[in-house]
């Protein structure tokens, strides 16, 4: 099973969508690799320029690519909760 994100132009405005399906042979313009936010805006952009774009990730967990899920986003977080910790230790 594979996940794949298509992107498709109206009136000047992309629209994403996402299905998990069996894929053999998929006619694209751009195949564009990681679901990460670099990978989204380029394919929003190709897609508003008319651009038939399809989108892969290795991981099915991986929506929004490594810095939301694993990199800047969770170690703000655990950064966050330590400073929240030392204020509250300091009441």
């Amino acid at each position: 099973m594979s996940y794949a994100i298509s992107v498709s132009r109206d009136r000047g405005s992309a629209s994403i969508s996402m299905e998990a399906r069996t894929m053999e042979r998929l006619d694209v313009d751009v195949l564009v690799i990681g679901w990460g936010k670099g990978g989204k805006t380029l394919a929003g952009a190709l897609g508003r320029s008319g651009r038939s774009v399809a989108m892969v990730e290795r991981s099915s967990s991986m929506y929004g690519g490594a810095c939301i899920n694993i990199a800047c986003v969770p170690t703000k977080t655990v950064c966050w909760l330590d400073i929240c910790a030392v204020r509250a230790r300091k009441l």
